[in-house]
């Protein structure tokens, strides 16, 4: 009330002085103005206001204090003893106590100093003790616990250098560095750059160790870089494969410093290796200085070049190693390979063999310039290659001219890279336009070849002038060794150039006993062996072939070096070894050999010999032609896209479709083509091959087969037994008669029907007695194929191959099966053997003669038998029925005579039957059959 009485005075007294003022003013406007001017009036004082009264301010908590003794504190404000800076102070209560004090930024201005924090906290500590109750009657206080640091990793110093990395500190407090030299061929790209085959690094690295260029050493870290290069240079030369590099002397070699002209020189990446709008990332050429150590390598200004952590650094069980790549300075690099079996070859084809490791982005820019010497690109002797084209073509070559390639709704794109048709090409017939005029093969000269009743003997004699020759002699102690023996002299044939003596009218294949005792021999043996040495190349075909059109297989030109080769000295005569003996290389295309036979003439593909062996691409070569440029070309992208990598194009390109579908994409000027025909001519010190005189010659002797080369080969390949139907016009069924039979004292029921026991057998597929037949496993051989025994052709052919020796009849000889009495001395002329053989059923198949003979007496013993069999629990066993017994017994017979060379009984067949003993107790080891011819 105070308060509100002196608001109310002051106010009054504000309202007085207001009137006083207006009531002036009204006087002096009447007043005259001489008057006003003649007497002025005396100004009015200004009233001076009341101040209020300060009533200090008391909080709520000051007033819930207990009663004290000595009184509360009070609060009042602080009262300046110095004149205020103007604008500071007014009326009121002094708002700044330190408003003369210097001014400072920040909080400097109202932070306290150290005394005056201590008497404030003396101050606050006595008015506790003073106000409060003993410490003793308030509740206990939860004392704060020390303060916890933040979860956080535990510390880790800095990580590894690069050099730390690959190094090591040996015992003597050296520093040496793991290092691992890769080596890579000379480059064909512009600008000498190098691809890193990112996608295909794992390939890459495979190729590069099967080639000798991946080295590992241990260098100390004061280790010059040429000296590192010069330990990678001698590695490769005195290396399994004796790299041999070209020469530095050119016209200002002269003037460089030596380490300017080694042999290899360093790799750098290429923007730090990362991929550019192709994917693909680069290599080039570092220039390195003459003082550059090792250790420089992993400087951190050289961490862009060598040091990226997935490209140049290697993680093994051993440690980590530092990736140095190099790369070949000169194209004339040559290297020496040589397979078991095989003469040594010196090739110069490392840039062509490295590039199928190269990102597809770039795969069409690789050119292989390592033949410029033309050593060889593929296996053929030194000596022999002074003939070789020098100009190695691009990878994917075209044979045609190169074309746009246009679609009719579609912009043109991208064409055929193409080899020029000038020169060689036109020698080998490479058409314009397919069959445009018929086709004449021209004869050959050799009729009476086909003529004579020995042809083999007749093709021996053409190759020796008409004399007996030297004889061929092929022996071993079974089929495997003798294999081999035969491998090993068309190795040697290979290294000589001269196949005369594998062609020799005398050729003698014996099997041995360990003693030296001959045991079979003849031209079923040699047949026999000649398809077992072809079967080791067939039954690997991603090794030694490539699939081409139709499901058959090419040559393959190119294989990685697990396989040594890029085209197997050995294989290309065992191809025309099969021909001269009548049987198919099932798997190889016929169109290879007819393109062959005439020269490497594709007219010779006629439109009736695609539609016999190629029924599908003859159809879609015929569309193409019709279809013409202007036509609707969408349905023929899947072949090019498959055969070609283009898009379809022009009709000229109908060569390409035949040719590259069936032969592949290089032309017949390749090297390896060439090496491939060469393998196949096998030349004669007279003269003499299976063509003429020339390169790419005319195979005048396959001619020369009357009804010419399509039909010699419809023949050879019509002797493969598909099925039962196959074998059964030329299978000679030769059953005793009623008469005989009963003179043996052979009780066999009426309803025995012989052939249809036989026929009933190869109409049949599968595995009768399952039991049983893994028992008799280990006699068969390798080479017989059990993973097609579900197959219909299985049996048939395993009974052809059996009797003859390999799994093909001859169409103008037949095969015979004779149910052989206990008297026939055609079984075996030893009595004894005779009864023992026949009373355990043992099949005597005699390849040289193309026959069989099935002991009768076994049969009806069989059939006397009861099913299903019991053992001496009375448990059924195997077999369960008479045609399991009968199945059972001519399988287990026929699969392990396979590779026995026409011998009679075996120690592995001895091992399952029973009379295993009688023979232990009689004869000095197991019994076998002397096949004579």
């Amino acid at each position: 009330m105070a308060d509100f009485s002196a608001l109310q005075g002051t106010l009054t007294a504000i309202a007085a002085t207001l009137q006083q003022l207006v009531g002036g003013q009204s006087a002096s406007a009447s007043a005259p103005a001489s008057t006003a001017a003649s007497a002025p009036t005396p100004p009015t004082p200004v009233p001076v206001l009341p101040t209020p009264s300060v009533v200090p301010y008391t909080s709520a908590r000051a007033q819930a204090l207990p009663p004290s003794s000595q009184g509360h504190p009070v609060l009042t404000a602080s009262i300046s003893s110095h004149q205020p800076i103007l604008g500071m102070a007014g009326p009121g209560i002094n708002l700044s106590g330190h408003s003369n004090n210097a001014r400072v930024s920040g909080r400097a201005a109202s932070q306290l100093t150290a005394s005056q924090i201590s008497q404030t906290n003396a101050g606050r500590q006595n008015a506790i003790a003073a106000h409060f109750p003993p410490t003793q009657t308030l509740a206990p206080r939860r004392r704060r616990g020390a303060a916890q640091p933040t979860p956080t990793l535990p510390a880790r110093g800095p990580p590894p250098t690069l050099l730390e990395t690959v190094s090591f500190v040996d015992a003597a407090g050296l520093r040496n560095l793991r290092v691992r030299v890769k080596v890579l061929p000379h480059s064909t790209l512009n600008g000498g750059e190098h691809v890193l085959a990112r996608r295909l690094s794992e390939s890459e690295d495979r190729f590069l160790s099967e080639h000798n260029l991946v080295h590992t050493y241990v260098v100390s870290e004061t280790t010059s870089v040429t000296d590192l290069i010069r330990m990678a240079t001698r590695s490769l030369q005195d290396g399994p494969y004796r790299y041999r590099f070209g020469s530095a002397n050119g016209p200002r070699a002269s003037r460089h410093f030596p380490h300017e002209n080694l042999s290899l020189y360093v790799l750098s990446l290429v923007n730090k290796g990362t991929p550019r709008a192709n994917g693909v990332s680069y290599l080039t050429r570092y220039p390195t200085p003459v003082n550059m150590l090792v250790k420089d390598f992993t400087a951190p200004r050289n961490r862009s070049k060598f040091g990226h952590p997935t490209l140049c650094v290697e993680h093994t069980d051993e440690g980590d190693h530092l990736i140095v790549r190099a790369a070949i300075r000169h194209p004339e690099v040559q290297f020496t390979a040589e397979d078991e079996g095989v003469w040594p070859r010196t090739h110069s084809c490392l840039s062509l063999r490295h590039s199928q490791y190269i990102d597809e982005a770039t795969e069409g820019d690789f050119a292989d310039s390592d033949s410029t010497d033309a050593v060889t690109s593929g296996g053929e002797p030194e000596a022999a290659s002074d003939d070789e084209d020098e100009n190695m073509p691009d990878v994917r070559p075209s044979i045609s001219q190169p074309h746009p390639i246009i679609l009719p709704t579609q912009r043109a794109i991208a064409s055929v890279q193409a080899i020029p048709r000038e020169g060689s090409l036109q020698e080998f017939g490479v058409p314009s336009r397919l069959f445009a005029s018929p086709f004449t093969p021209q004869p050959g000269p050799h009729h009476n070849v086909f003529e004579a009743a020995d042809f083999l003997r007749a093709v021996g004699e053409r190759a020796n002038d008409g004399t007996r020759g030297t004889p061929l002699v092929v022996e071993g102690t079974d089929l495997d060794s003798m294999v081999v023996s035969l491998k090993n002299a068309i190795g040697e044939a290979v290294g000589r150039d001269d196949f005369t003596d594998i062609l020799s009218p005398r050729r003698n294949f014996r099997k041995l006993h360990e003693d030296g005792t001959l045991l079979s021999t003849g031209i079923g043996v040699e047949r026999e062996v000649v398809h077992a040495l072809y079967r080791s190349f067939a039954q690997r075909p991603e090794k030694y072939f490539v699939p081409r059109e139709g499901g058959w297989h090419g040559i393959a030109t190119t294989i990685s070096m697990s396989q040594r080769f890029l085209v197997s000295d050995v294989r290309l005569p065992v191809l025309m070894l099969m021909l001269l003996h009548g049987m198919a290389p099932d798997i190889v295309s016929p169109a290879l050999f007819q393109f062959a036979f005439h020269g490497c003439d594709l007219n010779a593909l006629t439109h009736v010999f695609l539609v016999e062996w190629y029924p599908v691409l003859s159809l879609l070569i015929n569309d193409w032609l019709r279809t013409g440029p202007t036509g609707d070309l969408r349905r023929f992208r899947s072949h090019f896209a498959t055969h070609h990598d283009v898009q379809p194009g022009h009709q000229a390109l109908g060569a390409d479709m035949l040719y590259i579908p069936i032969y592949g994409p290089h032309p017949p000027s390749h090297p390896e083509n060439k090496s491939v025909f060469k393998g196949m001519e096998m030349r004669c010190r007279n003269g003499f091959n299976m063509f003429e005189a020339s390169l790419f010659i005319r195979f005048a002797l396959f001619r020369s087969f009357p009804g010419g080369t399509e039909r010699f080969l419809s023949q050879i390949w019509a002797s493969r037994v598909q099925d039962f139907s196959s074998l059964e016009p030329n299978l000679d069924i030769v059953c005793p008669s009623a008469r005989d039979i009963a003179h043996a004292m052979i009780n066999l029921p009426s309803i025995v029907n012989l052939p249809a026991v036989l026929r009933g057998f190869f109409s049949r597929t599968g595995i009768p007695c399952p039991g049983r037949f893994e028992i008799a496993k280990p006699a068969i051989h390798p080479i017989v194929p059990l993973s097609r025994i579900d197959s219909p052709s299985f049996r048939p052919q395993m009974f052809v191959w059996a009797a003859t020796g390999a799994p093909c009849v001859e169409l103008t000889q037949g095969i015979s099966a004779v149910f052989a009495l206990p008297s026939n001395t055609d079984y075996d002329i030893d009595e004894r053997k005779r009864a023992a053989g026949m009373a355990e059923g043992t099949i005597a198949f005699r390849s040289c003669l193309r026959s069989a003979w099935l002991p009768l007496s076994h049969l009806v013993k069989l059939h006397a038998a009861s099913y299903p069999a019991r053992d001496e629990q009375g448990n059924a066993v195997e077999p369960l029925t008479l045609e399991d017994a009968l199945d059972d017994w001519l399988l287990t017979q026929i699969v392990t005579a396979i590779g026995d060379l026409t011998v009679l009984w075996t120690v592995q067949l001895a091992s399952i039957h029973s009379w295993s003993k009688i023979f232990a107790l009689s004869f000095d080891y197991p019994f076998r059959s002397h096949s004579f011819c």
